[in-house]
């Protein structure tokens, strides 16, 4: 019998792959051609044709019994897979990578990508990524493309903060830049160099200068900067101020606008003030005086303040007596002042009939001060104090001398009726030893010198007869000897 021949029933292969050729009932074997089989004399030869091809067997058994066979094995293209897309993007850029080649799509990596079917994809990398992509077509014969992505970092630049600068001021545009080949300024007017780094800028007008660098890759990275021109220097203060005399206050100005390289402020005049050159200066003018600041920043005008420090005297206080008084008097104070009195205030408050009153009226029964603290229409405030001295009872401070000598000395030539509280005298008599009223009257300033109907009484010891007036009201008799001496 003859052998049974090539049994394999696989007639196509893809471009580049392999298949095994199977034959039965045979013990020797001769194929052509044999370029691509991977042996000639073989019963089952693997074959990897580059073409469609026809390859011929001559198949004989133990019987030497020999026939011819072949197969046509046709080579199928594959896919023509390709990715389509950038190989460097830059941090944060999106991008769109294409597929092509075929009618049928698989995204193998990432696995993580948005649709594993499309042939178009929309990505954001963060990292460098590698995509690969299965391609088949209508002989189902895919094929894989990769791509790797690479992101590439954005430069580093960071230039100065926004400023005002003063006309025909310059200022340099010192600025970092990490990781660029080159960089740009734009616009480039009132620059020294557009492509340095930290050009000298002097713009005539605000301009909004912005610095772009690159890297070797294309990757850009911006900052800008707004110089504001400005012509002259702005400032504020807080308005003028009222003091009271030996009050200090503060001359409080603010900064409107400015050169970036600040300002320097002249206060004059210097007297009274603590630094003539602070913003916020404290001063304790004695009297009214107008302040002027001038404001100087670079290049730009001056600016000038004028502050009216108001200084108002204080109030004068004075209540109107001390005085020495009898337990039980009835007191009635009273302020005398040079100015319009808005408030008094009475202390001790809980012995006074008013505390807040002009006119304060109270009982002494003790001796204390009384103070009072006035405050005036531009609220200055004064103080004074009065002292209540209280004697003890009706009578017990008054005193007549024992003796007096009206020689014409002027020492001790008139004997009076001596006290530190009596409002007066109801009566002041002398009798001589035979009871004869030698002197008399009612006036607490008169005293007696001596004399009797205008001639000189001989030394010898008097009886004297008071009644005195007290400060409470009431009325004390008091009697005593004096002796007259020549």
């Amino acid at each position: 019998p003859y052998p049974l021949g090539i049994t394999a029933n696989v007639d196509s292969v893809c471009y580049g792959n392999a298949t095994t050729i199977l034959t039965q009932g045979g013990n020797q074997f001769n194929w052509s051609p044999d370029a691509t089989l991977s042996c000639n004399d073989c019963e089952a030869p693997v074959a990897t044709p580059l073409e469609t091809t026809m390859y011929q067997l001559v198949i004989g058994n133990e019987f030497n019994c020999f026939m011819n066979d072949s197969i046509l094995i046709v080579v199928k293209p594959n896919a023509e897979a390709a990715i389509a897309g950038v190989e460097n993007i830059c941090t944060g850029e999106t991008t769109t990578l294409v597929a092509s080649g075929g009618n049928a799509y698989e995204w193998l990596l990432p696995t993580d990508i948005a649709c594993a079917t499309c042939n178009e994809q929309t990505i954001t990398p963060q990292e460098n990524t590698t995509y690969v992509v299965k391609v088949n077509n209508e002989f189902n014969c895919p094929i894989n493309d990769t791509l790797t992505v690479n992101v590439r970092p954005l430069p580093t630049v960071a230039t100065i903060n926004d400023i005002k600068l003063c006309v025909g001021s310059t200022v340099d545009l010192n600025t970092t830049i990490i990781g660029a080949v080159s960089q740009t300024w734009s616009p480039a007017i009132g620059l020294s160099n557009p492509t340095v780094a930290s050009p000298t800028a002097q713009p005539v007008v605000t301009t909004n200068y912005i610095v772009t660098a690159e890297t070797e890759f294309g990757c850009t990275q911006s900052d800008e900067v707004l110089i504001t021109v400005i012509e002259k220097v702005n400032t504020v203060v807080d308005g003028d101020f009222e003091i009271c005399a030996g009050e200090s206050t503060q001359l409080i100005t603010s900064i409107i606008e400015e050169g970036y390289t600040g300002t320097n402020v002249i206060w004059s005049p210097v007297n009274y003030l603590d630094n003539n050159t602070s913003l916020s200066p404290t001063v304790n003018p004695e009297t009214t005086t107008t302040y002027t600041m001038i404001a100087q920043s670079g290049t730009c005008v001056p600016d000038t303040q004028v502050v009216v420090v108001t200084v108002h005297q204080l109030p004068s206080a004075e209540i109107i007596r001390d005085r020495k008084v009898s337990t039980g008097t009835n007191i009635n104070l009273s302020v005398e002042t040079d100015k319009i009195i808005d408030t008094y205030v009475w202390t001790p408050a809980e012995i006074v009939n008013c505390a807040n009153c002009e006119t304060v009226e109270f009982m002494a029964n003790a001796s204390q001060e009384i103070q009072v603290e006035i405050t005036d229409i531009y609220g200055c405030k004064n103080t004074d104090i009065a002292n209540i001295d209280v004697v003890g009872n009706c009578g017990d401070d008054v005193f007549v001398p024992n003796t007096f000598t009206p020689n014409g000395d002027e020492m001790n030539d008139k004997l009076y009726v001596r006290n530190l509280s009596l409002d007066g005298l109801k009566i002041y008599r002398i009798f001589d030893r035979w009871g004869t009223l030698v002197f008399e009257t009612t006036d607490i300033n008169e005293g007696w010198d001596g004399r009797y109907k205008g001639k000189n009484l001989n030394t010898g010891v008097f009886v004297y007869y008071v009644e005195v007036l007290c400060s409470n009201g009431k009325m004390a008799p008091i009697v005593g000897n004096v002796t007259l001496l020549r």
